[in-house]
């Protein structure tokens, strides 16, 4: 075990994240590739930075963002750094600065060439580095200071001064180790190529690749593959779902032997959810106060106000009260605090006969080592996880995975060969009486015979799913909570002075843009119209298949209302 863990206890960590845009201005990021002339590499960045900023108020409002470009000659810039957002926690103020340079120049008013002002003058990635390193390690005076950061660094420049330069190199090597080593710094790279020149990534991967993280982990640095201009809204969204640690606890392999390894889990799925509720505040000689609440209790008959020297706490039991002493509680506290977080390993079984559709009470989640724990974990975790995917056998363990929560029985299952990610999913098993006996279909004859109606019914239904690309499956983090995204809407047109659509197709457009259920819905049905409307016959196939599917659904309806062994009922009721 670790000597600066052995004795520590793992407190309440509060994330304060910053993500810290880093673009340098080339006289070909402010164009497009040429395949694609009418785009520009530097207004998709700023757009994609907005619609970040537009989904962190949401999800994390006291997250920060900055926005810093180097290379610029503007008055108002030192070293060559423009900050068109100072790193600070998100603020209508910069989203409105940022909105209507992007409105400003998508509508003629403005061009961001003359708005940046590139200089000839180059800034050296070393200053750029220093001050990324200063910014991301101030102090601040009205809000507490960042303990995890995302860089994100855009260029298309792949053989800046510093490639040629052995002692510059070296330099920004050991920036880089600094800030992987004094701060919680990842750097995520958009680097992007034309199909004219490919962008050479070995200077990039020789300073970025650096530091203690790196050397005494598994982690190989920032992953430096170029992208299209269409990946960059994409790449830049996907840093709204932060993967913060669930639970953390040591497992017990073996009490005999005394061999425990440190784990942490990470939640699998999720929902769109608001961030912390803000304070509320009263105007008191036209200032800002901030109020407090209080509780007061009640008599239940007379109305009167009880003096909270009059209460008593109790437990009800069936219905009798039971009422302890202050030394009573304080020893029932003292006993459920002392048994911490830990899980128990009991033995093994086959796969097949644990992992059960039924069984799923509660989301999963994923399953790291935690080498911070105890040294070894990984090694230990590794050979565990080989041994169990090729025997096909799951793990059962006893505990509970925080130190307020509850014992429970869980399994520790290996990920599949198809997994981006290679660990353990670990899921709930249900107690005796959370099992619930499945219904039977009320409108369904569970002994009717197949028919060839059924078959056709089957092939044709084949046939249609066969027309639409299920790629990736369903992930609930890429689905929007479309009553959230409503209300922020209009809240966002009202602060940035954005006139709201009147129109029925504009209302429509916005219905599709908050609600990606919709979106997927009214896609699909698009398909399927444009294939009832081409003349070509092989594109009319789609259309067909649900003409064909439509007749033999009503068919089958038909002949099973007219059946006396089939109870027909109005809706399908479950009573579970």
């Amino acid at each position: 075990m670790n000597n600066d863990t052995e004795n520590a206890t793992y407190k309440n960590f509060i994330p304060h994240e910053a993500i810290v845009f880093c673009i340098e201005l080339t006289d070909s990021i402010f164009n497009g590739p040429s395949q694609k002339p009418n785009q520009s590499y530097l207004l998709e960045i700023l757009e994609s930075l907005l619609e970040l900023m537009t989904q962190l108020v949401i999800l994390k409002p006291d997250s920060g963002i900055g926005c810093f470009l180097y290379h610029s000659g503007r008055n108002n810039c030192a070293n060559g750094i423009y900050q068109l957002i100072p790193l600070r926690n998100i603020n209508i103020k910069d989203m409105k600065t940022l909105s209507d340079l992007i409105q400003d120049v998508k509508l003629g008013r403005n061009d961001l060439q003359s708005y940046f002002k590139p200089s000839d003058s180059s800034t050296s990635l070393e200053e750029v580095f220093v001050f990324i390193q200063e910014q991301i390690t101030k102090e601040f005076v009205d809000q507490s200071s960042y303990n995890f950061t995302r860089v994100f660094l855009f260029t298309d420049n792949d053989n800046p001064p510093e490639a040629i330069d052995k002692d510059a190199r070296s330099r920004l090597r050991q920036i880089t180790a600094d800030l992987y080593d004094q701060q919680f710094v990842s750097i995520t790279t958009f680097f992007f190529e034309d199909e004219a020149t490919k962008f050479d990534t070995t200077f990039y991967s020789d300073i970025l690749n650096s530091g203690s993280m790196v050397k005494n982990s598994q982690y190989n640095g920032p992953n430096v593959t170029p992208i299209s201009i269409d990946s960059i809204r994409s790449k830049v969204l996907h840093a709204r779902d932060t993967k913060r640690i669930a639970f953390r606890c040591p497992l017990m392999v073996s009490e005999e032997m005394n061999i425990k390894i440190g784990l942490k889990g990470y939640s699998v799925t999720g929902r769109e959810k608001p961030g912390s509720k803000y304070k509320l505040v009263y105007e008191h000689d036209n200032i800002q106060e901030e109020a407090f609440s209080s509780r007061k209790y009640l008599h239940p008959r007379t109305g009167e106000v009880v003096s909270p020297s009059e209460l008593h706490k109790v437990y009800q039991f069936g219905d009798i009260n039971i009422e302890l002493s202050e030394q009573e509680d304080l020893a029932i506290d003292e006993a459920c605090e002392n048994v911490q977080a830990s899980l128990k390993l009991i033995g093994f079984r086959s796969k097949h006969k644990c992992v059960q559709y039924f069984n799923n009470i509660d989301k999963s989640m994923f399953v790291y080592p935690d080498e911070s724990q105890y040294i070894g974990s990984t090694k230990f975790f590794t050979s565990l996880f080989k041994n169990m995917r090729v025997l096909g056998k799951v793990a059962l363990v006893w505990g509970k995975l925080r130190n307020n929560g509850n014992a429970a029985l869980y399994i520790l299952n290996p990920s599949e060969e198809t997994d981006k990610n290679e660990g353990f999913f670990i899921y709930r098993l249900p107690f005796i009486d959370e099992v619930r006996k499945i219904p039977d279909l009320i409108s369904y004859d569970m002994d009717r015979k197949e028919t060839q109606q059924d078959e056709a019914l089957l092939k044709v239904t084949e046939a249609i799913v066969a027309n639409f690309k299920l790629r990736n499956g369903y992930d609930p983090n890429d689905f929007k909570n479309p009553v959230l995204q409503k209300y922020y809407n209009t809240l966002h047109d009202y602060l940035l002075q954005q006139e709201g659509n009147t129109k029925s197709e504009k209302n429509l457009e916005q219905l599709l843009d908050s609600d990606d259920t919709m979106k997927k819905l009214k896609s699909v049905r698009d398909r399927i119209v444009a294939s009832s409307q081409s003349t070509d016959a092989t594109k009319q196939k789609l259309s067909k298949l649900f003409e064909v599917w439509n007749q033999l659904y009503e068919s089958m309806e038909s002949r099973n209302s007219d059946s006396p062994s089939i109870k027909r009922v109005k809706k399908d009721s479950f009573n579970l």
